[in-house]
């Protein structure tokens, strides 16, 4: 078994001398890090993992609003796809009057509805999504939302209720700020317009693609 530890540590560089098990030297390994150093603070310079993921190309976003008829129902469906190129997605909304919302896993999308576009933060890269499907689609009741949207096998990850009266309500759906969405299984965040008027329901969705280790 190899052992290794640090020496000769400085602002530009680590150096990693490796022995085995018997503490024979084996090699030493050199790490740059004088990229990641500022030159007049010597601070150490970092991002965060939805920021880097931006550089690398795999950071998606969608923006979108959508009139939803009085009490009917608005169906979000998005399939992960069926890899270890994990989808971390968040969601923030507006709705214009109150709504019942629910967040459904393992869904079957029966019938197509609305393509979403899922554009590149990094406006620079030619990566795209790796989601198999991604839409919306209305409805005049539950049972036809059911109909285009298979929920028999799904079950309930989040529910709730947002607005009052004609207020306007901004809400967030993910826990600790994102979902990790479970490769190959669609999901579906349903909204009902529990008003008694069409009512608007707008969106910012974010998600970042990438590799489980």
């Amino acid at each position: 078994m190899a052992r290794a530890y640090s020496k000769n540590f400085n602002l530009a560089e680590i150096h990693n001398d490796v022995y085995d098990e018997d503490s024979k030297f084996i090699y030493t390994s050199d790490v740059n890090i004088a990229n990641t150093v500022d030159s007049a603070t010597s601070a150490i310079i970092t991002t965060n993992a939805e920021h880097h993921e931006i550089h690398e190309g795999d950071h998606y976003y969608n923006e979108m609003v959508v009139h939803v008829p009085a009490d009917d129902v608005l169906d979000i469906r998005i399939v992960a796809p069926d890899t270890t190129k994990w989808i971390h997605w968040a969601i923030e909304y507006n709705t214009e009057a109150e709504f019942e919302f629910t967040m459904y896993e393992t869904i079957a999308i029966t019938n197509a509805g609305t393509a979403l576009t899922a554009v590149n933060n990094n406006r620079n890269s030619t990566n795209t999504t790796g989601l198999t499907s991604f839409d919306y689609i209305t409805n005049v009741d539950l049972a036809a939302a059911n109909a285009d949207t298979n929920i028999v096998s799904a079950s309930v990850i989040g529910q709730g209720h947002t607005g009052s009266g004609r207020s306007q309500a901004g809400a967030s759906f993910g826990a600790g700020g994102e979902i990790v969405f479970k490769q190959g299984l669609g999901y579906c965040l349903r909204f009902e317009n529990a008003s008694n008027a069409e009512k608007y329901v707008d969106w910012k969705m974010e998600w970042y693609e990438h590799t489980n280790n």
